[in-house]
């Protein structure tokens, strides 16, 4: 939900009590590219805007 939020993965990962965010990105790495889809479109929203 945090991710989805676009809350800083080091916060997420500090909050979740991980050691570090190498963990948590192993965690949630399918969240991560779903989200990337997500910012992908945007971006190339943005671009073709300029």
């Amino acid at each position: 939900m945090l991710l989805s939020e676009n809350i800083l993965i080091q916060y997420i990962s500090e909050r979740l009590g991980h050691k570090n965010t190498t963990i948590t990105l192993q965690t949630y790495a399918h969240l991560l590219s779903e989200k990337r889809t997500v910012e992908e479109s945007k971006a190339m929203a943005f671009f073709n805007t300029i």
